[in-house]
């Protein structure tokens, strides 16, 4: 006999335990693949492995999600564990015998394994946590995620820099079958989502067969292309800037120093994940996403100022970083909670899978930006990404300034309309 679901955080702590216990094994995973791509990546290659893994995340998060609305979540992320877990072969035989196309391979698994495990991930908490969880469930499956994957970053660097790399493909296979064990192990999480629908069924019937593409409406529009802004740094400090770093001719850090610089840079956006998850559920998403877009701009000028200067400056480019962490972390939330608000419970992965593949897109977006307009290195490349999200951000501001605006204006006629009636 199955229990009638509840939607809450208390009353549903034990499986919410279970999917950030996941979260974890999905930043783990990520991390040990995609930091010793970075690091081993030359010049030639430069971050293609980023463009193979944006591409296959962002279109795996799409079907991820649709599949998940008609298959159930549970399934669709054994689906994705399995990925990952065929993926670990590839890395294996791509160090043993240096080919670079089995890499390519590999790097396509990691982000089809990432873009089905992680969206469903976040998707399952909203289902758990309920409407006013959104923000809050993003927050927190982002910053376990992301938290577990700078506690590894310092060894995944270390790794790299050894000649046997079979230490680096056991940790990943071990993460990936961890992860596998848990799927098997939790509950479908679809039933929570189908009592949420029922009890809203009068005011989303007409939304339920509706396709999402995540730009029906400006907002929408909006919502994706800062999501995909905010991916677009992410990329170019775990491509560009990396490639940048460990060149003796330019940046002039270790493996060791990287992986401390993308551990504190983890760190902060994971911090920021958990506050503005928190904030999100306070005051709404629309100022939190332009503080934390503001936070973004404000790093990546730092950045690329700093990549004018050789030797790089660590604890400049520390503070460079970590504004960025954070600006990310920030935005996370409350783009995830405005991208699934308007959708019905009975399809909120579809839609979430909608934004996310637009999200997703920004890595591909970034890799792509270190071979189009890679004409002064790194200076060039971070200019143009400081550039873009200076843009988006100004325009985020104004919409939300004239949002403000028009909903002071209909509270005054609101108000001026009472007296006249009094």
């Amino acid at each position: 006999m199955h229990v009638k679901p509840r939607q809450g955080i208390w009353c549903n702590c034990g499986q919410a335990a279970l999917q950030l216990a996941l979260a974890a094994l999905i930043g783990i995973t990520f991390r040990f693949v995609l930091l010793p791509a970075a690091l081993l990546s030359d010049r030639n290659n430069k971050a293609d492995y980023l463009i193979y893994f944006g591409v296959a995340k962002a279109l795996s998060g799409r079907i991820g999600g649709s599949l998940a609305d008609d298959w159930g979540r549970k399934k669709t992320c054994v689906l994705g564990w399995l990925l990952g877990f065929s993926m670990v072969p590839l890395l294996a035989i791509g160090f043993a015998l240096h080919l670079s196309w089995v890499h390519n391979l590999a790097y396509l698994l990691l982000g089809a394994h990432q873009g089905v495990t992680w969206g469903l991930n976040i998707t399952c908490l909203m289902d758990l946590f309920g409407p006013s969880g959104r923000g809050l469930a993003s927050g927190l499956s982002n910053a376990v995620g992301y938290l577990a994957s700078s506690a590894c970053a310092p060894y995944a660097a270390l790794l790299s820099d050894a000649d046997n790399k079979s230490w680096t493909v056991a940790a990943a296979a071990a993460s990936v079958l961890s992860g596998l064990l848990l799927t098997c192990l939790s509950t479908d999480t679809k039933r929570w989502a189908v009592l949420e629908s029922v009890s809203h069924d009068d005011q989303t019937r007409h939304l339920e067969d509706k396709v999402s593409t995540g730009c029906e409406t400006t907002s929408q529009a909006l919502c994706s292309l800062a999501g995909l802004t905010v991916n677009m740094a992410t990329a170019l400090v775990w491509g560009s800037m990396v490639s940048w770093a460990k060149s003796p001719q330019d940046g002039a850090l270790s493996n060791l120093q990287i992986g401390n610089l993308e551990a504190v840079h983890t760190c902060l956006k994971a911090i920021a994940l958990c506050g503005s998850g928190v904030v999100v559920h306070s005051v709404g998403a629309r100022p939190v996403v332009a503080v934390s877009l503001l936070t973004l701009a404000g790093g990546l000028a730092a950045v690329a100022w700093q990549a004018r200067s050789t030797p790089a400056d660590l604890w400049l480019i520390l503070v460079a970083t970590g504004l960025v962490g954070l600006g990310v972390g920030g935005a996370f939330p409350a783009l995830d909670a405005s991208a699934s608000t308007s959708a019905p419970a009975g399809r909120r992965a579809s839609a979430y899978g909608a934004y996310r593949m637009w999200r997703d897109a920004g890595y591909s977006a970034g890799g792509l930006l270190e071979r189009l307009v890679a004409w002064d290195g790194f200076r060039s490349t971070s200019a143009t990404v400081f550039a873009w999200s200076a843009v988006l951000t100004t325009w985020w501001w104004i919409c939300w300034c004239s949002h403000l605006m028009r909903s002071d204006g209909h509270n005054e006629s609101d108000s001026n309309c009472s007296s006249s009636s009094d």
